[in-house]
C-alpha cells in the first residue's frame, strides 16, 4: 500500500510540473493524438481500397501501430532522461 501511495506521490509531481507548461502541455497532447489520428487515418485509406496489405489485416496493422506508440513512449519515458543526463 506503501508503494502505490508513492508513486501516486510522483504521479501527481509529474502532472503538476507538466501543467506548469500548459501551452507546452497542450500542444504535446495536441501532437500527440494527431499523430494517432494520422496513422489510423492512413490505415483507414489503404483498407478502403483493399482487404490486405502485403498479408497484414486491419486489425493486426493497428495493432502494429499501438506497439510502435508504446514503445515510443517507453523509450520517452526510461532511455531518453537518461541518456540526456549522461549527455551533460
Amino acid at each position: 500500500m506503501n508503494q502505490l501511495r508513492i508513486l501516486w506521490t510522483f504521479f501527481r509531481l509529474g502532472a503538476m510540473n507538466e501543467l506548469a507548461y500548459r501551452v507546452n502541455f497542450f500542444t504535446q497532447l495536441f501532437q500527440a493524438v494527431m499523430s494517432l489520428v494520422l496513422s489510423l487515418g492512413g490505415l483507414a485509406v489503404v483498407f478502403n481500397q483493399t482487404d490486405t496489405l502485403a498479408g497484414w489485416r486491419p486489425a493486426e496493422l493497428v495493432a502494429l501501430v499501438g506497439i510502435y506508440i508504446l514503445v515510443g513512449g517507453l523509450i520517452n519515458l526510461m532511455i531518453q532522461p537518461s541518456m540526456q543526463r549522461f549527455m551533460e
